[in-house]
């Protein structure tokens, strides 16, 4: 609820007012939840935030904050699936004469 009530504040344009939200979506995932993939997440969420209200310092720190996000084996083989897949639909949608526009798509 924390992060709709934050989107919802930034649609309509109180992105200011967003940001004691972010903070509390960090301190309720890092210390209640004891979530680390929560907070990791609620700080990149807050530092984008920041980074719209120009507060680069903050921003930055909470990047620094969230930590390196590395995707695990599983994913990343399903990421180069995925991927294969997308090549071979448009192979085949623009057949194998038209390499350089297939080049484009990607």
């Amino acid at each position: 609820y924390i992060m709709f009530l934050s989107d919802c504040l930034c649609d309509v344009g109180y992105h200011l007012h967003a940001v004691p939200l972010g903070q509390l979506g960090c301190v309720v995932a890092e210390f209640v939840m004891r979530n680390e993939d929560l907070s990791s997440a609620m700080h990149l969420r807050l530092s984008m935030l920041l980074n719209k209200l120009n507060a680069v310092d903050g921003a930055k720190q909470h990047q620094d904050m969230a930590g390196v996000i590395q995707l695990g084996d599983e994913e990343l083989k399903k990421r180069r699936g995925e991927r294969e897949q997308r090549r071979l639909i448009q192979k085949i949608a623009l057949g194998d004469d038209d390499q350089d526009k297939v080049k484009c798509l990607k």
